[in-house]
C-alpha cells in the first residue's frame, strides 16, 4: 500500500502560468485520477479495542492552530521533519488523558504547552467505550455509547485546565481514574515511550522494569506481587517480634528467679534493722554505765595528785639554797680573773715588743754577713768565670773548623730548579683555578636548564589549566575531576596522539576576559568540556572506552566547510570588530569543533553597544529575505535572530545580558604546534643537560690530573728544599758558632774591667756593721729574760682560776638541771591536776548524758526490760561496753549494707510475673500468624511464579526470534532470589558472535543498539500486552540502515497482527522501499506558509486524509 497527499485540488495557480503538458492538465490528468483513487473510509469502530484512540483533534496546541488525526486500530505511523510536530501527538495523547508532563520529558508547565499568540488551546480525544467505565463515578457515560469524547481546555491565564468528558464537566481525578479502569499506563515506559524518554527506558532498573512490564501485560500479576512484597516484609517484621518476645521470655524468667531471691533478702534485711535498732538503744545504757566509772575514776585520780604536788614542793627546798650560794662564789672568781688578764696583756705587750726588736736585729746581721761574704770573695769568683768562657771559645772554634760548606755550584742548581718549578706550580694552580670557576658556572647553567625543562614538562603534562579542573573540582561537581581524569589518560596513552584533543575550556583562550565572557555564553557547558576527535575512525576506536570510564562528552569533526557569512571589511561596516572567532586562540581542530558545533565564525561581535536603529536593522531580513545574522554580541548583550516555521514566517528576537565573570577562557591554552613547540623545547634542554653533565665530568677529571701533577710537584719541591737545606746548612752553623764567641769574648771583657776595682774600704765598712749588729743582739736578749719570766707568772696564776670557775659553773649548771627537772615534774602535775579537776567538772552533767538519760525515759517497758536481758548477758560476759555495743552496730549496719533493700522489688516481681503470663499467650498466636503469613505467600508465589515464568519464558523466545534478525543473540530472563523485592527482569544482548550476552546498560551498548534492544522487547510485548495501545516515538534514533530496516519490518508485521492492541509510532525519517501493511496507516506531518490555514476554513482541516490508489 502507498499513501500519497493530494495538494492540487487545494492549490490556486497564478494567472498566466501554466501546467506541463501531459501531467497537471486538468482535461486529461484529473479524469484519470477520478478513475483510478479512491477515498479511505473511516475505520469500523468494531475493529477497535476499548479504549482505542479513534480521533485526535487539537486546537491552538504547540504548533498546531487547528487539526485531526483520524486513526487506525492497528498501526498508525506518523511521519514528518524536525519540528514540524510529530511529537506534539505524543504530548496530546498524554496530556489530553490526564498524564503528568514528565511521563513525557518535556516541559513540566502545562500553560507551556498553548499555542504562541493564544489565550486558550484544546485537546479532544474520542476512545472505544469499554464495559469497565461502568461505573457510578461515571454516570456521563452511557454504556450504550460506542465512544467516550474526551477534551481537556488550557487557559494561560488560570494556568489550570478543565476536562469534559462526554461534553459534561468533569475533575483531573475523574479523568485518571476513567484511564486507569481502562488500563492506559501513560507512566509505563513499556506502553508510552516518549522521545525524551528512550534513554530512561534503558536506564530502567531491573525491578522497574519487571514491574512495568507485567503491569502491562496483567495488572493483577503486579498486585500479588506486590502482596508478596508486603507479606514478605510482614513475616520478617513479625519474626523480629516473635524473636524479641522469645528473647524477652527468657530474660523475664531468669528476671523473675533473681527477684525472688531479692524478696528473701528483703525478709533478713527486716530482722537485721530490728536487732541494730535494739542495739542502738542499747548503747545509752553502756553509755550511763561508762559514765559513772569514769566520773569515780576521774574524782579519785585529783585527790592523788594534790598529794604528789605537795610532797615535790618540800623536796625543792635544800637545792635552790645550794644555788644560791654557788651563784655568789662564781661572781667572784670571775672578777679575780679578769684583774690578772688585765695585768697579763701589759706583760704580752712589753713581750712582743721586744721580741720584734730582736727579729729586725738579727735581720740586719745576716745580710752584714752576706755582704762581707760577697766582697771578700768576688775576684775569685770573676777570675773563675773569665777562665771557664776562655775554654768556652776554645771548644767552639775547634767545631768552627770541623764545618764544611756546601758546593756553589750545587746551591745555584738547586735554586734554579726551586724557581721553575715554582713557576710552573704557579701556572698550574691558574689553570686549576680556571677549571674550578668553570666547574662551579656549570651547575647554575644545569640548574636554570633543568628548571626550565621541568617548567615545559610541567606546561605539557598539565598545561596549568588542569588547576582549574582542580578548583571546580573542590567545588563538589564530578563532572570536572572525571574530566581531568579522562585528559590524564589521553595524554598518558600514545595511540590518542593527534586523534584526540583536549576540551575548549583547556585548550582554548580568549584575548581578554570580555571575550572570554563572550565564548562563554556561546559555547554550552557540554561542548566546552567535551573532547575532540579527528574524525569517525578515532570516535569509534576510543568513544566507548573513554565514555565507559570517564562519562564524559565527545565531539566529532566533521568535512564540513567553515565560511563566515561576510568578509571582515563588510562586518565592520555594521559597527562589529570581528566575529567571534577572531578574538581567541588555541588547538585549530578544537577552534574547527566550535565553529562546526557553535558557529562562532558566524557570530559577530563587539564591545561597545549599538544604536537602537543598527540593531533595528540587524533583526530585518535583507532584500534576499534572509536574515544576515542569526546570532551577534554587541556590549554585555547577546541576540538571536530567528524566523517562525509557521504561519507568516515572522522574525522575531531574543536579547539577553550577558554575565561579564567567567572562570573558563582565561587560562593560556596550548594547541599543537605550541604542544610540538614546547616537545622541541624540552628534547633541546635536555641535549643541553646531557653536554653540560659531560663537560662538568670532563672538567672534574682534568682538575683531578691537575691536582695529582701539582702535588708531585710539591714534593719535588719540598726534596729540592731538603737538598737546599742541607747545602746552606755549614754555614748556618758557622754563624751561630760566631755568636756564641762574640757573646763568650763580652763576658770575659766585663770580668776583665769588674776585676780592676779596689774592694778593699768596701770590705772594712761591711765588717764594722757586722760588729755592730751583734752587740745590737746581745743587749735584746738581756731585756726579754725578765719580761718572759713575768709572762710565764701570770699565766699560770690564771689557769689556776679558770679552773676553779669551771668546777664552779659545773656545779651551778648540776643544781639547775635537777631544780628545773623537780620543777617541771611539778608542775606537769599541776596541769594534770588542772584537767583532772576540769574534766571531772565537765562530767557532772553532759549534754550527751542528757540525751541518753532522756532517750531511756523515752522507751516502754517492754523495751526496758528487753535491753536489761540483753544487758544483764553482755556484762555476765564482760562485754557491756560502748565500744563493744558500737561494734555490733557496725557490723549490723555493714551487713544491712550489703543486702538489697528495695521495697519495690515486691511490685517489680509482679508485674514480671504478668509479662511472663502475657508473652507465654502473644508467642503461639505470633507463630500461627508467622505460619499464616508464610502459608499465604506460598499460597501467592504458586499462582504468581508459573504465570511470570510463562510470560517471561514468551517474551523471552520472542524476543530471541525477533533479535536474530539484528543482532548475534538476545534473551529475556526472570531472576527469583529469595527476596521478593529483588525479583527482577534481565534483558541480555549480544551484537557479535564472539562475544557473550551483556546485560542491557547505558554504558556497555551504544545508542542504536540500545535502540534496536528496546524497541525489539516493546514489539515482544505486543502480542501479551493488555492495553488498549502503545505510542513509541522516535526509537529509530541512532540506528543504522541495516537495522532500522528490519526493525522496521518487525513493528509492522507484529502490530498488524490480528487481535493486537493499537500502536502508534512516531519517526522523523523513512529510508526507501520500507515494508508496509495493509493495516498500517500513515499520517504524514507537513509544516509551511503553502499549507492552507484550517482558522479560515474548517474543512481544511481534513485536508492531510490520505488516498489510496487502484494501479
Amino acid at each position: 500500500m502507498t499513501t500519497v497527499v493530494n495538494f492540487e485540488d487545494y492549490v490556486d495557480h497564478e494567472p498566466g502560468t501554466h501546467r506541463s503538458e501531459g501531467i497537471n492538465d486538468p482535461s486529461t490528468d484529473e479524469k484519470n485520477l477520478t478513475t483510478k483513487r479512491l477515498r479511505i473510509q473511516h475505520s469500523n469502530l468494531d475493529e477497535f479495542q476499548p479504549g482505542a484512540v479513534i480521533k485526535l483533534k487539537l486546537t491552538n496546541f504547540v504548533t498546531y492552530a487547528l487539526t485531526e488525526f483520524h486513526l487506525s486500530p492497528s498501526l498508525n505511523m506518523i511521519i514528518g521533519p524536525n519540528g514540524s510536530g510529530k511529537s506534539t501527538f505524543v504530548c496530546a495523547i498524554c496530556l489530553g488523558l490526564g498524564g503528568k508532563p514528565e511521563y513525557i520529558g518535556r516541559s513540566k508547565k502545562v500553560e507551556e504547552y498553548i499555542k504562541n499568540g493564544t489565550e486558550e488551546g484544546s485537546i479532544e480525544i474520542t476512545l472505544r467505550n469499554s464495559k469497565a467505565l461502568e461505573h457510578s463515578d461515571f454516570d456521563m457515560i452511557n454504556q450504550n455509547d460506542e465512544v467516550v469524547h474526551v477534551k481537556r481546555v488550557l487557559a494561560l491565564e488560570k494556568r489550570r485546565s478543565k476536562y469534559f468528558i462526554n461534553n459534561r464537566l468533569a475533575t483531573e481525578d475523574i479523568v485518571r481514574r476513567m484511564v486507569q479502569k481502562l488500563n492506559i499506563q501513560l507512566d509505563n515506559l513499556c506502553q508510552f515511550l516518549s522521545q525524551e524518554r528512550v534513554e530512561e527506558f534503558a536506564r530502567l532498573k531491573p525491578d522497574t522494569l519487571l514491574c512495568e512490564t507485567i503491569r502491562s501485560i496483567e495488572a493483577g500479576l503486579l498486585q500479588k506481587l506486590s502482596q508478596l512484597k508486603s507479606l514478605q516484609a510482614e513475616s520478617s517484621e513479625q519474626q523480629k517480634e516473635l524473636d524479641n518476645n522469645e528473647t524477652k521470655l527468657t530474660e523475664l524468667s531468669s528476671k523473675r528467679g533473681d527477684l525472688e531471691t531479692q524478696v528473701d533478702a528483703l525478709e533478713r534485711y527486716e530482722e537485721k534493722a530490728r536487732e541494730l535498732d535494739i542495739h542502738q538503744k542499747l548503747l545509752n545504757y553502756a553509755y550511763l554505765k561508762e559514765h559513772r566509772e569514769q566520773h569515780q575514776a576521774l574524782k579519785n585520780k585529783r585527790k592523788t595528785l594534790l598529794k604528789e604536788i605537795k610532797v615535790m614542793q618540800k623536796e625543792m627546798t635544800p637545792y635552790n639554797d645550794l644555788g644560791v650560794q654557788l651563784s655568789k662564789d662564781e661572781r667572784s672568781c670571775k672578777s679575780e680573773i679578769e684583774d690578772l688578764s688585765r695585768k697579763r696583756y701589759s706583760s704580752k705587750s712589753a713581750f712582743n715588743k721586744c721580741t720584734e726588736e730582736l727579729q729586725n736585729t738579727s735581720k740586719h746581721l745576716s745580710e752584714c754577713k752576706s755582704k762581707v761574704t760577697f766582697l771578700t770573695t768576688r775576684n775569685k769568683t770573676l777570675k773563675e768565670d773569665i777562665k771557664l768562657n776562655e775554654e768556652r771559645i776554645k771548644s767552639v772554634k775547634q767545631e768552627k773548623e770541623k764545618v764544611v760548606l756546601g758546593d756553589p755550584e750545587d746551591i745555584r742548581r738547586v735554586d734554579e730548579n726551586l724557581r721553575a718549578i715554582s713557576t710552573k706550580r704557579d701556572s698550574l694552580r691558574e689553570e686549576i683555578a680556571g677549571l674550578e670557576s668553570k666547574r662551579l658556572e656549570i651547575p647554575n647553567r644545569i640548574s636554570t636548564k633543568t628548571r626550565d625543562l621541568n617548567e615545559k614538562r610541567r606546561l605539557l603534562s598539565s598545561n596549568v589549566n588542569l588547576n582549574l579542573l582542580d578548583k571546580l573540582a573542590g567545588r563538589n561537581n564530578t563532572v570536572f575531576a572525571k574530566l581531568k581524569n579522562a585528559i590524564l589518560y589521553v595524554r598518558s596513552n600514545e595511540e590518542t596522539k593527534g586523534k584526540i584533543f583536549e576540551p575548549p575550556i583547556l585548550s582554548i583562550s580568549a584575548n581578554d576576559a570580555i571575550y572570554a565572557a563572550y565564548l562563554h555564553s556561546c559555547v554550552d557547558f557540554h561542548t566546552s568540556t567535551a573532547l575532540t576527535m579527528i574524525n569517525r575512525h578515532a570516535y569509534d576506536t576510543f568513544s566507548t572506552e573513554l565514555v565507559h570510564k570517564f562519562n564524559v562528552n565527545i565531539r566529532e569533526l566533521s568535512n564540513q566547510p567553515i565560511e563566515p557569512p561576510m568578509s571582515r571589511e563588510e562586518l565592520r561596516r555594521f559597527g562589529f570588530e570581528g566575529y567571534l572567532i577572531d578574538f581567541i586562540k588555541g588547538d585549530e581542530n578544537v577552534l574547527k569543533m566550535l565553529c562546526q558545533q557553535q558557529k562562532i565564525h558566524m557570530i559577530p561581535v563587539t564591545k561597545r553597544p549599538l544604536s537602537v536603529r543598527d540593531l533595528e536593522l540587524l533583526k530585518k531580513a535583507d532584500k534576499n529575505g534572509r536574515i544576515m545574522f542569526p546570532k551577534f554580541i554587541e556590549g554585555s548583550h547577546i541576540h538571536n535572530i530567528s524566523r517562525s516555521d509557521y504561519g507568516k514566517r515572522q522574525i522575531y528576537s531574543k536579547s539577553a545580558s550577558i554575565r561579564m565573570s567567567t572562570e573558563f577562557y582565561k587560562g593560556s591554552a596550548m594547541g599543537a604546534a605550541d604542544i610540538e613547540s614546547i616537545n622541541l623545547s624540552i628534547k633541546h634542554h635536555a641535549r643541553e643537560l646531557s653536554k653540560l653533565e659531560v663537560d662538568l665530568a670532563t672538567i672534574i677529571e682534568e682538575m683531578k690530573n691537575k691536582d695529582i701533577e701539582l702535588t708531585d710537584l710539591r714534593h719535588v719541591k719540598d726534596n729540592l728544599k731538603t737538598q737546599r737545606d742541607e747545602l746552606d746548612s755549614g754555614t748556618r752553623l758557622l754563624k751561630q758558632y760566631d755568636l756564641k764567641i762574640l757573646r763568650y769574648q763580652r763576658r770575659i771583657d766585663d770580668n776583665n774591667e769588674k776585676l780592676t776595682v779596689d774592694l778593699r774600704e768596701s770590705i772594712n765598712v761591711a765588717k764594722n756593721k757586722l760588729q755592730e749588729a751583734h752587740e745590737k743582739e746581745r743587749k735584746a736578749l738581756l731585756r726579754l729574760y725578765p719580761i718572759t719570766k713575768q709572762l710565764q707568772e701570770h699565766d699560770i696564776e690564771l689557769a689556776t682560776k679558770n679552773i676553779k670557775l669551771l668546777d664552779i659553773s659545773t656545779k651551778i649548771d648540776s643544781i639547775s638541771q635537777i631544780c628545773k627537772s623537780m620543777e617541771q615534774e611539778c608542775n606537769l602535775k599541776k596541769e594534770e591536776f588542772s584537767d583532772v579537776s576540769q574534766e571531772y567538772e565537765n562530767t557532772k552533767d553532759t549534754e550527751e548524758l542528757k540525751r541518753s538519760t532522756n532517750e531511756i525515759k523515752s522507751y516502754t517497758e517492754e523495751e526496758k526490760d528487753i535491753l536489761n536481758d540483753i544487758a544483764m548477758n553482755y556484762n555476765e560476759e564482760n562485754r557491756f561496753n560502748p565500744d563493744y555495743i558500737q561494734s555490733v552496730i557496725d557490723r549490723l549496719s555493714s551487713e544491712l549494707s550489703m543486702i538489697d533493700n528495695n521495697t519495690s522489688v515486691i511490685d517489680i516481681l509482679k508485674q514480671t510475673k504478668a509479662s511472663i503470663l502475657s508473652l507465654e499467650k502473644i508467642i503461639p498466636l505470633q507463630r500461627a500468624k508467622i505460619v499464616s503469613i508464610k502459608q499465604n505467600i506460598l499460597e501467592i508465589k504458586n499462582e504468581l511464579e508459573p504465570r511470570l515464568d510463562q510470560i517471561v519464558t514468551q517474551i523471552s523466545e520472542k524476543f530471541s526470534d525477533l533479535f536474530r534478525y539484528v543482532g548475534s543473540a538476545g534473551q529475556v530472563e526472570l531472576v527469583k532470589p529469595d527476596s521478593f523485592v529483588d525479583w527482577c527482569i534481565r534483558i541480555k544482548v549480544k551484537f557479535r558472535d564472539n562475544s557473550e550476552l551483556q546485560q542491557l546498560n547505558p554504558h556497555v551498548q551504544s545508542g542504536g543498539e540500545r535502540a534496536v534492544s528496546t524497541v525489539l522487547y516493546m514489539i515482544a510485548l505486543q502480542q501479551f500486552t493488555s492495553s488498549p495501545f502503545r505510542v513509541v516515538d522516535e526509537i529509530n534514533q541512532g540506528m543504522d540502515q541495516t537495522n532500522e530496516r528490519i526493525v522496521h519490518r518487525i513493528m509492522v508485521e507484529n502490530a498488524c497482527a490480528e487481535h493486537t492492541s493499537q500502536y502508534f509510532l512516531i519517526t522523523p525519517k523513512l529510508l526507501s522501499n520500507l515494508f508496509y501493511h495493509d493495516r498500517m496507516r500513515i499520517h504524514c506531518v507537513f509544516a509551511g506558509s503553502w499549507i492552507p490555514n484550517p482558522e479560515t476554513d474548517p474543512e481544511r482541516a481534513h485536508f492531510g486524509e490520505a488516498t489510496s490508489y487502484i494501479l
